[in-house]
């Protein structure tokens, strides 16, 4: 699905970046919710809701 949407956006390139071993705090898992939103801003992502990915106490 994630490949669908991309090909939606007309996406060139993708760039991920981690940086879980050297603690780099923008890596691409710090963006998830930005992820979310993008997916859920598409026609085809509009059952992708921001909420369902938050804990009851919204963290």
């Amino acid at each position: 699905k994630a490949y669908e949407i991309m090909r939606e956006l007309d996406v060139d390139y993708v760039l991920v970046i981690f940086g879980g071993m050297v603690g780099y705090s923008s890596d691409d898992i710090n963006k998830f919710m930005w992820m979310v939103r993008i997916g859920g801003s598409t026609e085809k992502g509009t059952h992708i809701k921001e909420s369902d990915y938050y804990t009851p106490q919204g963290e």
